[in-house]
């Protein structure tokens, strides 16, 4: 039985490794070889809420000079990553139905997916923690499409200056972002595609530009195509 453990892997193409150059902004993609037989026999997808993850050095040291303790801290962060996380699902999903010829597959709409779960009692955070089997049993499809994002928001000299100078609290975009998208197989719970992605130097918070950033370079190697 496979279960979809979170792990934040290196970026090792199994098809191929690409950096692009462009000021001081770098960006690596990689692409694993899809399995097409498992993917041929495909008719439903669904997309899962995504692992969000959100790494700020700086934020401690900023909390206690605003007077917010360790646990408020910890709630708004995992309440930021929440509402990600499902902003991305539908992120992603509104850009594959928007792709033009299209697939062969459908995809569940994303109120269907989260009913579903919510019905089979599976919380949110619980969620890369069961196996394919069993989501697939509950969603009613033939495969799930995973999103795992990773943001490192590093604190830049002005706003650490404005932190000590006790100046209200200011955010920053990520200076680096890590996202994969896997997609298993939901009879065997084998992945049969995996696409991993890379972006240091500059980002986005919000899930527009996150998600059309990933599927620009993500599209061309996405399964089903017409």
């Amino acid at each position: 039985m496979v279960y979809l453990l979170v792990r934040f892997v290196g970026l090792i193409a199994a098809g191929g490794l690409v950096g692009l150059m462009s000021g001081c902004v770098q960006r690596v993609y990689s692409t694993h070889e899809p399995d097409k037989p498992a993917l041929a026999a495909h008719r439903t997808v669904a997309v899962l809420p995504f692992y969000v993850r959100l790494e700020r050095p700086w934020v401690e040291e900023f909390a206690a000079a605003h007077a917010v303790t360790p646990a408020e801290l910890r709630q708004r962060q995992a309440a930021e990553c929440r509402a990600l996380a499902y902003a991305l699902q539908t992120e992603l999903l509104a850009r594959l139905q928007r792709q033009r010829p299209g697939y062969t597959v459908q995809f569940q709409p994303v109120a269907e997916t989260n009913q579903r779960l919510e019905r089979a009692g599976i919380p949110f955070d619980s969620l890369n923690y069961r196996s394919t089997e069993e989501l697939q049993r509950i969603l009613q499809v033939d495969a799930v499409l995973m999103g795992q994002t990773k943001l490192v928001q590093s604190l830049p000299a002005a706003l650490a200056l404005m932190m000590r100078l006790d100046m209200p609290e200011v955010d920053t975009p990520p200076s680096e972002t890590t996202s994969h998208l896997l997609l298993y197989d939901g009879r065997t719970g084998r992945r049969v595609w995996q696409f991993d992605h890379q972006l240091t130097g500059k980002g986005s918070l919000a899930a527009p530009s996150l998600a059309k950033d990933l599927m620009r370079t993500a599209g061309p190697t996405f399964p089903y195509q017409r």
